[in-house]
């Protein structure tokens, strides 16, 4: 079940330092859930993440994990009364991996009843493409679920976290800047608030100038102009192809 509290470092980790996703005599395992929040005594923020499937690159911006489109306004197997913790819904044409949903979130997107309500998940069944995969929710139903409502299924955004894409082919969430070169499947922490360096493209930002997710280079901040949504503020004037100071103000 989620429960409210402060936020806390649970392992010794630097922030610089990665984990392996395996446990060995020489490793510790990661015992800090995906999505925790750290601080340093100067304001600066993290996330705790896992690297996807290719390694990361420091000063880069990156994105969370993907949603899956067929994953999403899932109409329920069966209705789900209030106090319920199990939900099945049938999916489209992708299969659906146990424990993919697992610290992800299950939202409800139409319907009369928790319209707007969103749920944690402890874990899912596997299902085929097509299928109805078993939904284990973190908490109880607030006004249950009817078979006229729908749902959509979010994987956690900081379980797989890649090289943010150019601003119109993000896939993901933007959830932070890596520190460091952090190898694929490892657990790194993400930079999210305060002083952080960051790659700019050849759109550079003034100082003071706000910056957001480059339209021309991967991994990348760029000066920032029309909807593109604001990651921060350049500390100094920014310089095509090299790292810049940002103050990151994703939260």
């Amino acid at each position: 079940m989620a429960k409210l509290g402060s936020d806390g470092l649970v392992i010794p980790q630097d922030v610089n330092a990665t984990l392996p996703n395996t446990l060995n005599s020489q490793t510790m395992a990661p015992g800090t859930g995906l999505g925790s929040r750290a601080s340093t005594p100067d304001g600066r923020v993290y996330r705790y993440a896992q690297v996807g499937a290719s390694n990361l690159v420091a000063g880069n911006v990156i994105q969370g994990t993907a949603p899956v489109a067929n994953h999403q306004h899932l109409t329920p197997l069966a209705a789900a009364g209030t106090g319920t913790y199990i939900v099945q819904v049938t999916t489209g044409a992708t299969q659906t991996t146990a424990g993919f949903y697992a610290n992800g979130y299950m939202v409800i997107d139409s319907g009369s009843g928790d319209l707007g309500y969103t749920y944690s998940i402890v874990n899912n069944s596997y299902a085929v493409s097509s299928g109805t995969p078993i939904i284990y929710l973190g908490e109880p139903l607030v006004n249950g679920l009817k078979t006229s409502d729908t749902v959509s299924l979010i994987p956690n955004p900081y379980g797989a976290v890649i090289q943010a894409g150019t601003w119109t082919n993000l896939t993901g969430p933007v959830v932070g800047v890596a520190l460091t070169a952090a190898t694929a499947s490892y657990y790194c922490w993400l930079q999210t608030r305060g002083i952080c360096s960051v790659l700019s493209d050849a759109t550079i930002a003034a100082q003071g100038g706000a910056v957001s997710v480059s339209a021309t280079t991967v991994g990348s901040v760029t000066a920032t102009s029309g909807t593109n949504v604001v990651l921060g503020v350049a500390s100094v004037a920014g310089v095509s192809g090299r790292a810049t100071p940002v103050f990151l103000t994703l939260e």
